[in-house]
């Protein structure tokens, strides 16, 4: 049987798309089936194996897509993707953009005691990101406005960024967290 939280974590993680979930659900139980151990409910273990095979197994042409946005001279551009996937709505702006960003390089633990970009280096990302040398794997809807060219790709890169360690913020309302890690984080600045 399925953990409570396995239904709404990989609806999260799925980013609505039924394609996502339906591999993430079929690689769980393998997981489970492939587990040595007798065992009645999944656990966090067979969750993460489930994340590994789906993101290696997902459609090859977002991969593809991925890849070529991120495998560059430097290696910072998968979290400024992530940070554009962080939240619920399709279209963002950059100051919030930004803000995602932030706080996922302070709150996720492959990161900590990196510092983060500044906002114009962040900026260049995003316009590159934009670019055919990246694939143009974002596009600007208006001043200041962002989105996924495709939004499979949105959802692929969600995936990626889980299998990475990586939170992001829930796709729907109804499944926040105790509190939006955005808020929580910008909450914790204040403070700071």
């Amino acid at each position: 049987m399925m953990a409570a939280s396995s239904p709404i974590r990989i609806g999260q993680v799925s980013d609505g798309f039924p394609y996502y979930v339906h591999l993430m659900g079929e690689k769980l139980f393998w997981a489970m089936f492939d587990d040595p151990n007798v065992i009645k409910v999944s656990d966090a273990d067979h969750f993460a194996a489930a994340l590994r095979e789906a993101s290696v197994e997902a459609e090859p042409s977002l991969k593809v897509a991925y890849d070529k946005a991120t495998q560059k001279y430097v290696n910072d551009y998968q979290q400024v993707l992530w940070a554009v996937a962080d939240h619920s709505s399709l279209r963002r702006q950059m100051k919030e953009i930004y803000g995602s960003y932030q706080r996922i390089m302070a709150e996720s633990p492959g990161f900590r005691g990196e510092l983060p970009m500044d906002t114009k280096t962040f900026y260049n990302r995003m316009n590159a990101l934009r670019g055919e040398t990246h694939g143009r794997i974002i596009r600007s809807t208006g001043a200041g406005w962002y989105e996924f060219r495709e939004n499979r790709l949105r959802g692929y890169v969600r995936l990626v960024a889980e299998r990475e360690g990586v939170e992001l913020e829930p796709e729907h309302h109804l499944g926040a967290k105790l509190a939006n890690p955005l808020l929580r984080w910008q909450q914790h600045q204040l403070r700071c």
